[in-house]
């Protein structure tokens, strides 16, 4: 397993970022497709499927992909109150038939949580990549991490960038 961990800053209040993963369009990127059910208030959940170009995965890893390779994700996110000053989302991200798996808890925070509305959002992921592949798990687990970090780190600022 390895562990990858992000970080950003918002300036946008914490109640603006959560209303901002309600919409679909946050979710929908490049062919990507999103379902989202819910609302922060009752709990929000969202699904998305999307190709994933060859390209996009280390080469150690490119045999074990099937030709017609999407890359799903599921993020959940419990009922969370209009002035909260925290709240933690889990997001799941796997290519079915694929013995890797991307496990994330994110949790977006107020900056200052005395000012909830002004003070801007902390916004940090702690991700785990598996793998299950006999004898190869951990290289292939290496040689994902870096397209891992670099997906977060593209998510993390659609989210933050408001």
């Amino acid at each position: 397993m390895k562990t990858i961990t992000a970080q950003r800053r918002s300036t946008a209040p914490l109640h603006r970022i959560l209303a901002r993963l309600e919409s679909r369009e946050i979710w929908e990127h490049a062919t990507a497709e999103a379902t989202v059910t819910g609302s922060v208030a009752e709990g929000l959940q969202v699904r998305t499927s999307a190709p994933l170009p060859a390209d996009e995965v280390p080469d150690s890893a490119r045999r074990f992909l099937p030709d017609t390779a999407r890359i799903e994700q599921d993020f959940s996110l419990p009922a969370t109150a209009a002035d909260a000053s925290s709240a933690r989302a889990q997001q799941s991200t796997e290519v079915p038939g694929v013995p890797v798996a991307v496990s994330a808890v994110i949790d977006f925070a107020a900056a200052d949580p005395a000012d909830i509305s002004g003070s801007g959002t902390e916004i940090s992921v702690v991700a785990e990549v598996t793998s299950s592949i006999p004898l190869f798990g951990s290289a292939v687990e290496a040689a994902i991490v870096p397209t891992v970090e670099r997906l977060l780190g593209e998510r993390l600022e659609e989210i933050a960038d408001l």
